[in-house]
């Protein structure tokens, strides 16, 4: 898929969370259950900060599963923290 083709799919998903913050419309929590199935890793992270902003849910942060499962219907525990040196080596990448 090119560029062009990407970022009209990810402005498309971007807006609904400033507009459904004022609704908390459930019905849109569920249309961007599609854009969390998409093999594009910015289209489903815009998708998970609309869906954030929607459902109030802030613990399932960057968890495409986790987010798959509570739109399904289930309750799943949010993921774990990074441990301390996880963090560190994400930031210091040359150890």
């Amino acid at each position: 898929m090119d560029r062009v083709a990407v970022g009209v799919r990810v402005q498309g998903v971007a807006p609904a969370a400033p507009v459904e913050l004022r609704f908390r419309d459930p019905a849109a929590a569920q249309a961007l259950r599609v854009a969390l199935d998409e093999n594009d890793a910015a289209l489903q992270g815009v998708a998970m900060q609309s869906l954030s902003g929607i459902t109030g849910r802030r613990e399932y942060a960057g968890s495409v599963a986790a987010w798959r499962e509570y739109l399904d219907g289930g309750n799943p525990a949010p993921p774990a923290r990074p441990s301390l040196a996880e963090t560190i080596q994400k930031y210091w990448y040359w150890y």
